[in-house]
């Protein structure tokens, strides 16, 4: 059965990695188990995948003709996402969803150019970027959505207010 894996997440990212990369050959390559390897893309299982580790299957990953690095793009909106600040400030929420829905809107065409017939890996790679900026845009509206206490003792629950 197959689990599910959050987007962004390390899980997916080695799903994506492991889809154009063989483990047994990468298994080889960094002195891994293909049970380790299989371990690291585990969402139920404790182990995690070294730095080291993580910079060789996104290089070679890269090399082989996959789009991006997808350990690093994981990393780095896991990071963004936790050094966020939370809590709900109107004027701060609406400028990060005016930008969501501008990165979305590209991405939506984007996605469309890459359907059409005669589309090319370009504009593949290119919706999948888009994508991947419209899902980081719409990440750091996630924790503006967090219950706070404004200065005023007014608290801000995604756009209620109550005394």
């Amino acid at each position: 059965m197959t689990k599910l894996r959050p987007a962004l997440s390390t899980e997916q990212a080695l799903d994506r990695i492991f889809g154009v990369l063989d483990r047994k050959v990468v298994s080889k390559q960094i002195k891994r188990s293909v049970r380790t390897l299989r371990d690291y893309g585990d969402p139920d299982h404790k182990s995690c995948i070294s730095f080291n580790d993580a910079l060789f299957l996104d290089r070679e990953y890269n090399r082989a003709g996959g789009d991006g690095f997808p350990l690093a793009q994981s990393f780095l909106f896991r990071l963004e996402a936790e050094a966020a600040v939370p809590g709900f400030c109107p004027d701060a929420l609406q400028r990060a969803t005016q930008s969501a829905a501008i990165e979305v809107g590209e991405a939506v065409a984007a996605l469309v150019g890459a359907t059409r017939l005669g589309a090319t890996p370009a504009d593949r790679a290119l919706a999948k970027r888009e994508a991947e900026q419209a899902m980081t845009a719409l990440s750091h509206t996630l924790p503006m959505l967090d219950e706070t206490v404004s200065p005023g003792g007014t608290v801000f629950t995604g756009g209620s207010t109550r005394p």
